[in-house]
């Protein structure tokens, strides 16, 4: 499914609905998802070391793509603002004794610690809080798929998209 114009301003905008019961991670790795094209579990698994933010760029190393093969992932305007709300809501996050958690390496840090969230919690939050953002039958794949409809709508070649979904040629 790919989402239309309509759709992707309703989905983004439920995202700050207040009756949306997730997380504000989650809501920001959805937007990322989008903003990045890249796979759910890629978002779940990203680790700030993989960023560059300066030269706005982002490495997914090659044992953490589907694929087994490293990808280089552009960070546009977009996709450093999410960053940036991200890293906000890792600075405000405190401990019970007021203190401020050291900082996770992972974006999406697991509520057990030591590791990222598992992507299955992304597409059950999304699933569950659908009716409130105001759409049905979404995917964080759907995600995915709706930026390569939009690139390919902008007359980007299929060579292209197809790299920037890091698939391999066969």
């Amino acid at each position: 499914r790919r989402l239309s114009d309509v759709e992707i301003i309703t989905f983004w905008n439920g995202l700050n609905n207040e009756t949306v019961g997730m997380s504000g991670m989650i809501c920001l790795a959805l937007r990322l998802q989008l903003a990045t094209a890249v796979r759910r579990g890629e978002v779940a698994g990203a680790a700030w070391a993989e960023f560059d933010l300066e030269e706005a760029r982002w490495t997914i190393p090659a044992e953490r793509a589907k694929n087994s093969v490293e990808q280089l992932v552009p960070l546009n305007s977009l996709a450093l603002s999410i960053l940036a709300d991200l890293k906000k809501l890792h600075d405000d996050e405190v401990e019970e004794d007021g203190e401020k958690n050291p900082a996770s390496k992972w974006l999406f840090p697991s509520p057990r610690g030591g590791r990222p969230i598992i992507p299955s919690s992304i597409s059950h939050a999304l699933r569950r809080n659908l009716p409130h953002i105001g759409l049905e039958n979404l995917t964080p794949h759907d995600l995915r798929r709706t930026a390569a409809s939009l690139m390919g709508r902008l007359k980007v070649s299929r060579f292209i998209i197809s790299r920037c979904l890091n698939h391999v040629d066969r």
